[in-house]
This record gives C-alpha cells, sequence and structure tokens, in this order.
C-alpha cells in the first residue's frame, strides 16, 4: 500500500508539473493575444500562487494521509473501503442485439482468450484500437465532412469491431477467471464514456455530416446525454435498464455505414430520401429548428440519406433521454424510495438535478462555442470542441461512476475542471467576436486546452485506479494467482 501511495504521490507531481507548464503557456498566448506580454510575470505569479493555495488545502482537508486519497476525513475512507469491497454488479437486461447474437458471440470469444488475460486489459486493448481510429479521422478529415482515404473506412470498421468485441467479452473474462471487482466495472464504464463521442463523430463523418453546421454538433451532445443518463439509471435505481435500441445497437449500424463507405463510395449517403412535403409548408417550417431542415430540398422534398440519418435520430435518442428520466422519477415516488438506501451518497432528487443540471452546462458551453465558430466561419475550430467536450463529459461520468461504486459525496452543482476547460473553450471564442486580432493565437490555445483536458482526465483515473487497486489488494492490469489452500 505504501508503494502505491508513493506512486500516486509521484503522479501527482508529474501531472502537476505538466499542468503548470501548459498553464503557464496559455497565459503566456491569451496575454499575448491581448498585447499584454509585459504582465506575464506578475500574473503567471499569481496563478502559481494560486496552484500552490489550492493543493496546500486540499493537503490540509486530508486528515487520513494514509489512505493515499486527499480530501476524505477517517470516517469517509473508511466507508469508501467498506462500500468497495461489499460492491456487487448487477447485470443490466439485454438490447435487441445482445439477445439476436452478441450475447452469444461473446460468450464464445471469451473462451478463447488465455486465463492469465486481465478483463481491464482486454477493455484497454480496445480503447487503444479506438484511439487510433480517431486520431486518424481527425487528422485526415478535421470537420467530419466524409473527406480522407477510403481505407480508413476500413480500419475504423474494424475497430470499432474489435472495440465492441472486447468491450463485451471483458465481463465474460472476469467471470471465467473470477478477477471481477468494483475496479473493472469503473475502467470499463469510463472507457465508454470517452468513446460515445468518438462513435458519434465517426457517424458524422460516415454521413458527410461536417461539424461545420449545426445538427450533427447537436446530436453529438444528445447521444453523450444519452449516455449519462443511462448510467444515472444504475446510480439512482440500483440497476441499469436498457431500451431495445442502446448503443449497441448504434455500434452496429456504425460499422454497416463505415463498410458502406468503403465499398459503396463517400458518396453513398446523398442518396435522396423523400420526406412528407407538409414540412416545407409556411405554417409548419417556423415551429422546426433550422438545424433540422439542413439538406431539406423544398422543391422535391426529398433530404440526403446522411442528413436525415443525423437530423432524426436526435428524436429516438431524445425518447431514450426522457424514459431515463421518468423511470428514475418513478423510482423516488414509489413507496421503497424512502428508505435510507435511495439516499446514498450521490442518490437522491436533489443529485439527480445536479448531475443533470452538470451535463446541460456542458452541452451549452459545446453548443455555444460551435455557434461562435460558425459565426465566425471558423472550420479548424469545431474538431477540437468535439474532443474538448468528449473529455469533459467524460470528466462528469467518472465523478458520477466513482460517487456511485465508493459510495462518496456527490457535490450540488458539479463543477469539475473538465467544467472549466469546456468553460474556457467558449470564452477564448466569444472573447474574439468582439477582439478578432486574437484570432491569431487560437489554434495554440484550443489544443492546449485539449492537452490540458486529457492531463486532468488522467490524472484523475490514476489517482481513484490506484485507490481502489489498493483497497482491493490487486493489479490493475494482472490477475494475481490465487493462493493455495
Amino acid at each position: 500500500v505504501k508503494m502505491r501511495v508513493a506512486s500516486q504521490e509521484l503522479t501527482e507531481i508529474v501531472f502537476s508539473v505538466l499542468s503548470v507548464t501548459l498553464l503557464t503557456f496559455l497565459n503566456y498566448e491569451v496575454l499575448k493575444g491581448l498585447e499584454l506580454e509585459v504582465a506575464f510575470a506578475p500574473v503567471g505569479s499569481g496563478l502559481a500562487y494560486v496552484l500552490y493555495l489550492l493543493r496546500k488545502n486540499s493537503i490540509s482537508a486530508s486528515k487520513g494521509e494514509g489512505s493515499g486519497f486527499s480530501g476524505l476525513d477517517e470516517d469517509e475512507y473508511k466507508a469508501l473501503v467498506s462500500a468497495i469491497k461489499n460492491y456487487k454488479y448487477v447485470s443490466p437486461n439485454l438490447t435487441l442485439c445482445e439477445r439476436l447474437w452478441l450475447n452469444d458471440f461473446w460468450g464464445w470469444w471469451a473462451t478463447n482468450y488465455p486465463m492469465w488475460l486481465a478483463p481491464n486489459l482486454i477493455t484497454l486493448i480496445g480503447f487503444v484500437f479506438m484511439t487510433l481510429a480517431t486520431t486518424l479521422l481527425f487528422f485526415f478529415s478535421p470537420t467530419l465532412d466524409g473527406d480522407g482515404p477510403s481505407w480508413w473506412f476500413l480500419l475504423a470498421a474494424i475497430c470499432v469491431f474489435i472495440y465492441q468485441t472486447f468491450d463485451g467479452s471483458d465481463g465474460k473474462q472476469a467471470r471465467r477467471t473470477g478477477s471481477g471487482s468494483a475496479l473493472g466495472e469503473l475502467f470499463d464504464h469510463g472507457c465508454d464514456a470517452i468513446i460515445t463521442t468518438w462513435i458519434a463523430a465517426m457517424c458524422c463523418q460516415v454521413t458527410g455530416s461536417a461539424i461545420t453546421s449545426m445538427s450533427p454538433i447537436i446530436a453529438i451532445a444528445v447521444i453523450q446525454t444519452a449516455f449519462l443518463v443511462s448510467n444515472l439509471t444504475m446510480v439512482h435505481t440500483g440497476k441499469q435498464v436498457y431500451n431495445d435500441v442502446e448503443s449497441q445497437e448504434s455500434l452496429v449500424v456504425c460499422q454497416v455505414f463505415l463498410l458502406f463507405s468503403f465499398f459503396l463510395g463517400k458518396n453513398w449517403s446523398s442518396l435522396p430520401i423523400p420526406v412528407p412535403s407538409f414540412i416545407s409548408n409556411a405554417s409548419v417550417e417556423p415551429w422546426i429548428p433550422s438545424w433540422f431542415l439542413e439538406g431539406f430540398d423544398r422543391q422535391s422534398s426529398t433530404i440526403p440519406f446522411g442528413k436525415f440519418a443525423v437530423n432524426f435520430a436526435v428524436f429516438p435518442v431524445g425518447v431514450n433521454i426522457a424514459m431515463g428520466v421518468l423511470r428514475i422519477a418513478q423510482h423516488y415516488r414509489s413507496s421503497s424510495s424512502g428508505s435510507k438506501k435511495a439516499y446514498l451518497p450521490a442518490r437522491g432528487p436533489v443529485n439527480l438535478l445536479s448531475q443533470l443540471f452538470s451535463q446541460f452546462l456542458i452541452n451549452a458551453f459545446f453548443i455555444g462555442s460551435c455557434l461562435l465558430l460558425h459565426r465566425s466561419q471558423d472550420t479548424t475550430g469545431p474538431g477540437p470542441a468535439v474532443l474538448v467536450f468528449g473529455l469533459t463529459s467524460s470528466d462528469l461520468m467518472f465523478h458520477v461512476l466513482i460517487s456511485r461504486v465508493c459510495l462518496l459525496r456527490f457535490p450540488p452543482f458539479f463543477l469539475s475542471r473538465g467544467v472549466y476547460l469546456m468553460a474556457s473553450f467558449f470564452f477564448i471564442h466569444l472573447y474574439t467576436v468582439y477582439n478578432p486580432s486574437f484570432r491569431s493565437v487560437l489554434p495554440s490555445l484550443r489544443w492546449a486546452i485539449f492537452a490540458f483536458s486529457v492531463l486532468s482526465a488522467l490524472q484523475y483515473t490514476f489517482k481513484m485506479g490506484n485507490v481502489i487497486a489498493s483497497v482491493l489488494g490487486i493489479d490493475v492490469f494482472k490477475i494475481k494467482p490465487k493462493k493455495k489452500e
């Protein structure tokens, strides 16, 4: 345990140094854009002092330093240990594709894994493949307009297949080897939280719905919100409830679309789809959002299939969000909601509102940033905006998952470093509207905020992963051999 604590402290120092370096660079670029480089030294010193005070308060607030978890007193740490050790995973119901073939396929696939292969390592391998596909996606097509080499679509389809298969079979490997734990569930859902935005971005790419327009931006925000609400049903009701069409079905559709783009060419999504003519009616059209009609041809009453897929996908996903929130509300209205268990940390109506408000805040900064980018006709900004949004939403998901599993308090009107970073992304573009000369430093600032977001997510993941692994006495990516009796 002492070695883990020392490792965590070393990790904290490394991330702190990198974060201060990035913050210093960010500070200089902002002042440079404001033509106030002379203020760099005093402002930089002030920021450094604020970081020192925050770090000092964080350490002094921890009464149980031996736990390796800053901010918890001794009683809270004991509760955390008890919650992690007594945590039991409740399997959700199967979705349509899982019932038809995926669940059986994953079961067969897991039988081919060697018994020494840790479930978390399986999850990580799938995540690495998705990281490769997403990195190449934003390299070849920053605006997700369908541009890029044809081989990428085949590679992306393979990567999504590997990710879905490994993500679905890691739990079965955990049961085979008897290595299931709360840490495994957190790691699995944490990776899913990040990849949700990436999958949405790939769907925009294959349908040619460039993020220089608003409909794919709104679709990405809605899809990420649906993922949060789906997990909130587990937090508040004790069991995650899936509808027939959920994330697994989205992954299957994404793979099919990627293969279509590879074999049929990138223009297949331009196939016109007829829509009801009343949409173009003068009395109806004012009630329909303008982004919903992007690509709509009023003369022929048709819309390209790619636009149709993105625009209309918002509605079934929105239905899933509404059903999830209603499910939670009904849970608290039921007679059993009065029990003490219903109001454990991270649960209860107040926490639910805080969690939903947090995602709403992130969505608002994201959509606001993209509106400002569209207003200034900046085609290089939406890509970093999507990436920062994905990490920001994931940061919220990480805290929700940790609060659920470890029974830690979820702060009201949650504001994390991730939210601050998404807000920073918005405000630097808002300032550019009033000071166009600031635009020259925007590319550097965007990628600095993205890098800071990555460091923030890694720091929290390493920190909590080490704590939970220490409590359970396990290795994150290894299966410890069982002691012989």
